[in-house]
């Protein structure tokens, strides 16, 4: 691997993931624990991260969130949210054990935090977002309405075991969102009308 800022960021985050997705309890998980893992020494952890609950943070953002940002830029929502899913369950063992990761700093928490913060950005870039109806409709009450929903979806996928496949879960999240709850309600949502509803979901990509 070519030597790069980023280097010791990602041997340190792979070291974490490793040592989680084997089972080892995260809030016993040292900073040495990790050190020793990546074969470096303590001090290049601190150069980078203040704690592995940041570490954590860099983990979500970098690894799942970052990629997104040029299909979202590009308008390609649907090909954004199929690309999460997918990235999410090719490290299945890691994320369905950091869900279990609880306290006041939960995994779910920055996975929160970080998502909404990363929807906020994105949504400061778009026009047409300002909505006068209400002071409650802000940003970042927007980017937090928006992210609780994705996370209530992951979570449930991730502590379920990844049973279901990720393309199955994006189709159902995509679903979701760009129907009311009327319509998810409605008795007669046949597989037929499922599969027309996809045609129509609204998304794009």
């Amino acid at each position: 691997m070519e030597k790069t800022k980023e280097t010791p960021r990602l041997l340190l985050a792979q070291c974490l993931k490793e040592l989680v997705s084997r089972g080892v309890s995260f809030e016993k998980i040292t900073i040495k624990d990790i050190t020793d893992e990546a074969g470096l020494i303590r001090p290049t952890f601190y150069n980078h991260f203040q704690d592995k609950y940041e570490l954590l943070e860099w983990i979500w953002r970098r690894q799942i969130l970052d990629p997104l940002r040029p299909l979202l830029q590009a308008g390609m929502t649907g090909e954004a949210v199929r690309l999460l899913f997918a990235r999410l369950e090719a490290d299945k063992a890691f994320y369905q054990r950091a869900f279990k990761i609880e306290g006041q700093n939960s995994f779910a928490d920055i996975v929160l935090e970080q998502t909404a913060a990363f929807l906020g950005e994105h949504m400061k870039k778009s026009e047409g977002l300002a909505c006068p109806l209400s002071p409650l409709l802000t940003n970042r009450n927007i980017a937090l309405y928006c992210a609780n929903n994705l996370l209530f979806v992951i979570r449930r996928w991730a502590l379920g075991g990844f049973k279901t496949g990720a393309a199955q879960v994006a189709q159902v999240y995509i679903f979701m969102i760009t129907h009311s709850p009327e319509e998810l309600l409605r008795p007669s949502l046949d597989p037929e009308g499922w599969a027309a509803a996809q045609g129509r979901d609204g998304v794009t990509g």
